[in-house]
């Protein structure tokens, strides 16, 4: 599984990696060094930062919630780095999380309900303690979506399945299979129709949640997929049904999920991916690495605009916060590591 290979990175040799750099160096494959420190450097977590999620409060500010191995969720305030708060409840490590902020729901009088942020906490929250009650270790990955106006579910597990789930009345909906080894990440589309999966088996997978089928097998990765995102809704119409995935292989692949080829293979990492997020432009993406550092990508020439570095262990998840959606190129990166951290990191593209 991809905890236990991200326990076994912690002890990967430096002298290892550090040939491998100066290799990539000479091919040309690293790009820009960013070496200005993190803008904000969150502690509190007394164990490795495994999954983050940023949401809005009520009032606009943009919040940051966690999970970590030391069995809790914390929700940060982003200006400030302090904890606001600290939930407490389940017995094991927490592997993922999701909010789903203002969510907005019509009905045929026009009328609209808005639920604020503790509503969505608590549609999360019930997402969690379902997946505890099920199976407290194996539950991999997790993504609230909406589908004809009701909250759902997808959670990816070791069982090698993916399920979909009602969060209000807590019922499978369905099961989806067809990968033959443990399904490691998930993702849905905003249409809430399509879902991407990601598995041990070295397979990516585009599924038909109103069918229930598997519409595309992409294979190229030579090891595990451990995160992926379904991303094109800025593209107008063109190409726009694509995904990234990350692998064990320490590459990333942009994929075309309609013909199912890859359009690019990103390499610059020198140990394995464990996640990777796109920018709202749809047009670079932000990954992160057991070899400690984060890649900036241009995902239209599959070319490394940036390189992070700060985290003293594994980088194990990754977010994009854009303050102004207008302005593209003034953005932050958000980072959690096996190392317990986070760090808010200033980005500034021409």
């Amino acid at each position: 599984s991809t905890t236990l290979l991200l326990q076994q990175a912690q002890d990967a040799s430096r002298q290892e990696q550090q040939q491998q750099e100066e290799q990539q160096q000479q091919v040309g494959t690293t790009n820009q060094r960013f070496e200005s420190p993190p803008s904000l450097v969150l502690t509190g977590h007394t164990d490795a930062v495994r999954c983050l999620k940023i949401f809005s409060h009520e009032n606009g500010t943009k919040l940051l919630l966690t999970g970590s191995w030391d069995n809790t969720l914390r929700v940060w305030d982003l200006v400030t780095g302090t904890v606001l708060q600290t939930w407490r409840g389940h017995s094991d490590w927490v592997q993922c999380c999701d909010v789903m902020d203002n969510l907005a729901l019509s009905g045929g009088d026009e009328e609209r309900y808005d639920y604020g942020v503790f509503m969505a906490m608590m549609a999360m929250m019930m997402v969690l303690l379902l997946l505890l009650w099920i199976n407290p270790r194996f539950v991999y990955g997790c993504k609230l979506f909406v589908y004809n106006g009701a909250c759902m579910a997808l959670t990816a597990s070791c069982d090698n399945t993916l399920v979909v789930w009602d969060v209000a009345t807590g019922r499978v909906q369905h099961v989806l299979r067809g990968h033959t080894d443990d399904v490691n990440c998930c993702d849905v589309t905003i249409s809430g129709t399509r879902a991407l999966s990601g598995s041990n088996d070295t397979t990516l997978r585009q599924w038909n949640l109103v069918t229930n089928e598997c519409t595309c097998c992409m294979t190229g990765h030579d090891e595990f997929v451990s995160c992926c995102v379904a991303f094109g809704n800025n593209n107008n119409g063109n190409n726009n049904n694509m995904a990234l995935s990350g692998s064990g292989d320490c590459t990333l692949r942009v994929w075309n999920v309609s013909t199912g080829q890859t359009q690019h293979v990103l390499r610059g990492h020198t140990q394995g991916v464990f996640c990777c997020c796109v920018f709202h432009d749809d047009l670079k993406a932000l990954s992160g690495s057991s070899d400690e550092r984060l890649i900036v990508w241009n995902l239209v020439n599959g070319q490394a605009l940036q390189t992070l570095y700060g985290h003293t262990d594994s980088v194990s998840c990754c977010a994009i916060l854009t303050t102004n959606t207008t302005d593209t190129n003034n953005v932050k990166a958000i980072s959690g590591s096996l190392d317990k951290t986070l760090r808010v990191w200033d980005l500034f593209f021409e």
